[in-house]
């Protein structure tokens, strides 16, 4: 609901922080929403694999003080 805010607000304004032209072209738009797709995809498969290591593996967030890296079972 914000970006769609935004998109109208911007569209509206004489001066726009983001030049929506680039936008009408179809080959800019896919490959902006193709990389848009392939970040959520890097980022969600770092969130659940921090939840695998933490709830399945035993990892802990807090390093071990006797040799500063991540240790199961802490």
């Amino acid at each position: 609901m914000a970006a769609g805010a935004f998109v109208v607000i911007e569209h509206r304004v004489g001066d726009p922080m983001l030049a929506l032209g680039p936008f009408s072209s179809p080959t800019f738009s896919s490959a902006t929403a193709v990389g848009l797709c392939i970040n959520l995809g890097f980022y969600g498969e770092l969130f659940v694999m921090i939840l695998y290591l933490q709830e399945l593996r035993g990892f802990t967030w807090r390093a071990e003080p006797d040799h500063g890296r991540l240790a199961p079972g802490t």
